[in-house]
């Protein structure tokens, strides 16, 4: 199958398929291929509002292995509305390892304001891999709030990145 076509079964109800069109693509990028045909395709179907969560994330994964998804992009991403893409915007940047100025800033608005217990877990999660002082404003925006205080995994994975600044 061309590139296009493996895109194109992107939006397919078989998951093996998708799967196995992203493994697929991911393989011929790694390979040198040119990508930007596909790129193009699965910007469409992840920008269109009328697709699922699942479509619109299956095509934010592939674009993020064929180097379609920049971090710009990932942070624009932190303000949609779908809790499900914000979850994997911050996912994506923490595996990027971010290198603008104004992402770790976005990061900690998003985890002052952000009530999605699933966002939330995401930005702990994340804030691990940041040194103490990059992730200390993503961490106070998390502990700003008061409602995690029963969710057991949000509040270890928020001692876990915290815990470090204790032994300071």
């Amino acid at each position: 199958m061309t590139n296009l076509e493996l895109g194109e079964l992107h939006v397919a109800t078989n998951e093996w398929l998708v799967r196995h069109a992203r493994r697929i693509l991911h393989e011929r990028h790694v390979a040198g291929q040119d990508m930007r045909d596909v790129q193009g395709l699965l910007t469409k179907q992840f920008e269109l509002s009328a697709s699922s969560s699942v479509q619109r994330l299956r095509a934010m994964w592939t674009l993020k292995l064929v180097g379609g998804l920049s971090e710009q992009e990932l942070v624009r991403q932190l303000s949609s509305e779908d809790e499900h893409v914000k979850r994997w915007a911050v996912r994506l940047l923490a595996e990027m390892g971010p290198t603008l100025s104004d992402t770790h800033a976005e990061l900690a608005k998003l985890a002052r304001s952000d009530s999605s217990p699933a966002v939330r877990l995401a930005l702990a999660s994340a804030a691990q891999r940041f040194t103490l002082a990059e992730r200390a404003p993503i961490l106070s925006g998390l502990v700003s709030h008061d409602d995690h205080i029963d969710d057991r995994y949000l509040t270890m994975m928020i001692w876990y990145a915290l815990e470090p600044k204790g032994a300071v």
